[in-house]
């Protein structure tokens, strides 16, 4: 299982880089554990990216965990109504 940690920020101005990364991580077989545990500052750019891509890891049926998501993920994804759809 490889891990994908996103790091402490995903904001606008690192959409492009996480995006990337995530990009890589959806074309391998192997499972993939999601770390949004340490993120401290997001925005709604950030929030709809992990959105994406829990979806897309889903529809391609990749095996996925996702680490406790951090005080600040929590908010904006209620502030966004994205908590129930991520099960939060």
């Amino acid at each position: 299982m490889s891990e994908l940690a996103v790091g402490d920020s995903v904001d606008i101005s690192r959409v492009g880089i996480v995006y990337a990364e995530m990009k890589k991580s959806l074309q391998t077989s192997q499972a993939v554990s999601l770390n949004i545990s340490e993120i401290n500052h997001i925005d709604g750019a950030g929030m709809q990216l992990i959105y994406a891509y829990l979806t897309a890891a889903k529809d391609q049926g990749l095996e996925l965990s996702v680490s406790e998501p951090s005080a600040s993920v929590r908010a904006v994804a209620k502030l966004l109504g994205l908590d129930s759809l991520m099960g939060w």
